[in-house]
């Protein structure tokens, strides 16, 4: 669900995603048909807001994501 963000994947699923993205084995833009082809089903169902995003964007929210997650250790 939209409404929740980010918050329903974990830290180390959004790192996931980023390697995936740098590496170019997540083709952008991100479809919740290409994770789920990945076996990547909870990030597809939890990452609405990813859906439809180019490389450039996915990876601005992913890094904004992280960042605050990691001032709030």
């Amino acid at each position: 669900m939209a409404a929740d963000g980010l918050t329903n994947l974990s830290t180390t699923q959004l790192e996931g995603l980023v390697r995936l993205i740098y590496k170019g084995d997540l083709p952008c833009p991100i479809t919740r048909s290409t994770l789920m082809s990945m076996g990547l089903n909870h990030e597809a169902t939890e990452g609405d807001l990813l859906i439809g995003l180019e490389q450039r964007p996915a990876l601005a929210v992913l890094s904004a994501v992280l960042a605050e997650r990691r001032a709030r250790r």
